[in-house]
């Protein structure tokens, strides 16, 4: 039996050479789906926060991605590093040992895209704190992703309609009247 190939979630770090000149290193991190939702409530000091690290643009500093760091207690398993984009939330539950970098992530989606555009705006935290002074805190619901997998009586059930049938040879009136219009028609004798 084929083993499934591990579902990766890439993870883009940058830092810079000793020439100064910054990099990009994107790292495949294997990644499972959520079981449970979570419902996470930006505020002001969140926001100010992904200010202060120039999260503008950047998936892991945004206001969303602190926020859920800062709200661990939330998740049902533990939250090393989250990472925020336009449809999904891949949160980091465990660093490697000798390097820091995440060996495994859960991935939930969720509906606040708007949230995510904002953040990549010039002057996208100006407006988060705006939106939150206007409305309040911002919950931002994070939902577990529904499996493509089908279950195995669904795969079964397929599999059985896959298999051709045999078809019986034809019986009762039907048979009798065609070859009553045969007889008719072509002068056949039976």
């Amino acid at each position: 039996m084929k083993r499934r190939k591990q579902m990766r979630y890439p993870f883009i770090f940058t830092f810079q050479t000793p020439d100064g000149k910054p990099q990009q290193l994107t790292l495949p991190v294997p990644m499972r789906y959520a079981t449970h939702p979570v419902a996470l409530t930006l505020d002001k000091p969140h926001v100010l926060e992904s200010k202060r690290l120039h999260g503008s643009g950047n998936t892991q500093t945004c206001s969303v991605a602190i926020c859920g760091c800062q709200h661990k207690h939330a998740f049902k398993h533990p939250v090393y590093l989250i990472d925020f984009t336009a449809a999904r939330a891949a949160v980091a539950t465990r660093p490697a040992k000798r390097t820091g970098i995440p060996v495994d992530c859960i991935m939930y989606r969720h509906s606040r895209a708007d949230i995510a555009d904002i953040n990549d705006m010039k002057d996208g935290h100006d407006r988060l704190l705006e939106m939150i002074d206007r409305d309040g805190p911002i919950t931002i619901n994070l939902y577990p992703i529904k499996s493509r997998r089908r279950s195995t009586k669904v795969r079964a059930r397929a599999r059985a309609r896959a298999i051709p049938k045999v078809k019986k040879p034809p019986s009762g009136r039907h048979v009798r009247a065609k070859r009553r219009f045969a007889i008719a028609q072509l002068g056949m004798t039976p």
